[in-house]
């Protein structure tokens, strides 16, 4: 398996991990199933979102002009799919934003432990 490959099974792992320990606490404080499942539906769009920045970073071309298109379009694309998901979770399934937002920082946090696990490890 390849570093890339690498990295993203272990931030996939480090999102499960955390996703779950927070679903937990969130149903504990809030008893509310929608908070959870909020929670969920954050991270897993945060994971989606991640793996399109990770496959643009694979596969960018070697034309600068190319590149830069395929980015802006990539990045609009992203921005579209976190307004959807968001828009469809508050609007039709009535989650709580907050728990939506909060689902995308669980991402952002285990790519953040992920990097300092790989520091102290020297890799």
């Amino acid at each position: 398996m390849n570093e890339i490959q690498e990295m993203n099974k272990k931030i996939t792992k480090y999102t499960i991990l955390f996703s779950v320990a927070g679903m937990v606490i969130g149903t504990i404080v809030f008893h509310d199933i929608k908070v959870p499942i909020g929670l969920l539906v954050g991270a897993v769009t945060g994971l989606i979102g991640y793996y399109m920045i990770v496959d643009l970073a694979v596969h960018i071309p070697e034309d600068e002009e190319v590149g830069k298109k395929k980015g802006i379009s990539n990045y609009y694309l992203r921005y579209l799919l976190y307004a959807f998901v968001f828009a469809a979770g508050v609007f039709l399934l009535k989650l709580p934003i907050l728990s939506l937002l909060v689902g995308i920082l669980i991402h952002k946090a285990s790519i953040y432990a992920y990097s300092i696990i790989e520091k102290r490890k020297g890799g």
